[in-house]
């Protein structure tokens, strides 16, 4: 997909309102993108590999100087460095969009630092996963802005070019012609729309009961895990239906749980917390696995376990 042609401000390059989230601006060719690490510090090695794809793109950088900084339990510097950084490059008008270096742990400390008010003024496409998940979610619900649930750049440089392209590809997705990913398959027969919503497993547990916990009534919600015993998943599937999760979404994606044990398993104790009728389907390809396809949450979803992919779209007055 080739970015988007750009155009005057008053013929619509401004955010697109959908009710109470907005679609970001696309990029455009030669655009900056500002790349941060607003949880743990990254790979010099691997990052740079993510940098080089973005310059062997067409796109300017901008990289934060904390990407490297290494504080005690691994954040890439304090609370305040990170939350600074992030605000910067919201407040930079040559900085077009945000790409997350990598995950670890972190986002969540940063939710009393942002000024949400801020960067609702400054709508831009954000990318990232895994503990990214928190912000992203924090910026769908606190600030009424989409963003990109795909690989953070460490991972980037080692994903298949299908993924690469992907990611490139919804970065400058203008939300007028329909996204499409696959999974391998079906758990729970079904058919249902909604926002789409989502990301780590247990990032997602970790938000409920705070004040940063995002509704998900009627959401398509998709969930990825790594490095979590069977129980652990159990546990946390356990958690998301007593606090009434799993009753209020009307569909469920599962990407990848890499490194959790038998995924048979996994699967039959995940549909034992389920109602029935909900449709489920497994194996989409996101995740901390070989494979991370992008998703944009607070798109409008339709799955449809008649077919063999999940569509996600932007449609006016819907989110």
């Amino acid at each position: 997909m080739s970015p988007p042609v750009k155009k005057n401000t008053e013929d619509g390059t401004g955010p697109v309102f959908t009710g109470s989230c907005i679609l970001p601006p696309p990029l455009f060719s030669g655009d900056c993108i500002g790349v941060i690490a607003p949880a743990g510090a990254a790979d010099p090695e691997a990052l740079e590999a993510g940098l080089e794809e973005i310059r062997s793109r067409g796109y300017a950088l901008k990289v934060a100087d904390q990407v490297y900084m290494k504080e005690p339990l691994g954040f890439a510097g304090s609370d305040l460095i990170r939350a600074g950084a992030l605000m910067d490059f919201f407040e930079d008008p040559d900085v077009h969009a945000i790409w997350m270096a990598r995950g670890g742990y972190g986002c969540t400390r940063l939710f009393p630092l942002l000024n949400a008010e801020i960067i609702a003024a400054f709508p831009k496409r954000v990318m990232g996963f895994s503990d990214g998940t928190a912000l992203l979610l924090f910026l769908m619900e606190q600030c009424g802005m989409a963003g990109l649930h795909g690989p953070v750049l460490t991972q980037l440089g080692r994903l298949p070019s299908m993924d690469r392209d992907a990611a490139f590809d919804a970065l400058v997705w203008e939300g007028g012609q329909p996204m499409f990913v696959g999974w391998k398959k079906v758990l729970q027969p079904g058919r249902a729309v909604g926002r789409l919503m989502g990301g780590n497993l247990s990032m997602i547990c970790h938000l409920l009961g705070t004040p940063w916990c995002p509704d998900f009534t009627g959401s398509i919600l998709f969930l990825e895990d790594v490095n979590e015993a069977p129980y652990r998943i159990d546990r946390m599937f356990c958690h998301l239906a007593m606090a009434g999760v799993l009753k209020e979404v009307s569909g469920l994606l599962l990407g990848d749980f890499t490194h959790c044990g038998n995924e048979a398993q996994i699967y039959e104790r995940i549909l034992a917390f389920l109602p029935e009728g909900i449709p489920v389907v497994c194996g989409l390809p996101l995740g901390h696995g070989d494979r991370n396809q992008p998703l944009m949450l607070g798109a409008r979803a339709c799955l449809d376990t008649g077919t063999a992919h999940l569509i996600w779209e932007w449609h006016h007055g819907f989110s």
